[in-house]
């Protein structure tokens, strides 16, 4: 969740009630910033891969250290 706070500042489903960010997570509605400067297009494609919704293509089903694609990011 560091991750996903630490670069544009706000959480990926960020809403004023807890019923839209509710919401927000079951439609994948994430807030993007607008800027490309305030998040780098890597960092945005790691956390877009991490919260991917189905588990067999999101990042990291098939353990630590063994997914192809992270070094741009870390």
């Amino acid at each position: 969740m560091c991750l996903c706070l630490h670069p544009p500042g706000i959480p990926p489903f960020n809403a004023d009630t807890p019923d839209e960010i509710f919401d927000n997570i079951l439609d994948r509605a994430i807030t993007w910033p607008d800027d490309p400067e305030d998040m780098d297009a890597n960092c945005q494609d790691l956390i877009d891969r991490l919260l991917h919704s189905n588990p067999i293509m999101r990042l990291g089903h098939r353990g630590a250290g063994t997914e192809e694609g992270l070094e741009p990011c870390l």
